[in-house]
């Protein structure tokens, strides 16, 4: 007897984020990722903004747990929140001029729910002088 079991990985990029869908024998989430701007200027504020849904229904996912990690030149920026009952989280991260650098900042996102397969995605968005 033969098993099979598909596990297959997509993702769409855009000039605004990324949209990775993880499927295997039981579970489905999409996780869409949006920047507020990208590129962005120093002096800005960056809002990053996930939302899970379940690829099947295409329902929103509240409670799900979502990590989000950015790591520019010389500063990293740590937040994980559960997701409201639109499935989003937002996040702000404060372009300072004294304290931030141009360049890639490059971006994780751990999506977690009991119930279905974890997703790890990685984007980046680019800061420009002001």
């Amino acid at each position: 007897m033969i098993y099979a079991i598909i596990i297959t990985t997509a993702v769409i990029a855009g000039s605004m984020g990324v949209i990775v869908v993880a499927q295997d024998q039981g579970t489905m989430m999409i996780s869409a990722v949006m920047f507020s701007m990208n590129p962005i200027a120093i002096g800005e504020e960056q809002v990053i903004t996930v939302t899970v849904i379940d690829a099947r229904t295409n329902e929103v996912i509240s409670e799900a747990t979502v990590s989000i990690t950015v790591n520019g030149p010389g500063m990293e920026y740590t937040y994980t929140d559960t997701t409201n009952g639109s499935g989003e989280i937002s996040y702000t991260i404060p372009l300072e001029e004294d304290e931030s650098l141009p360049g890639d900042y490059y971006t994780s996102i751990q999506t977690t729910k009991e119930g279905y397969t974890p997703l790890s995605e990685y984007t980046h968005f680019i800061v420009l002088p002001s």
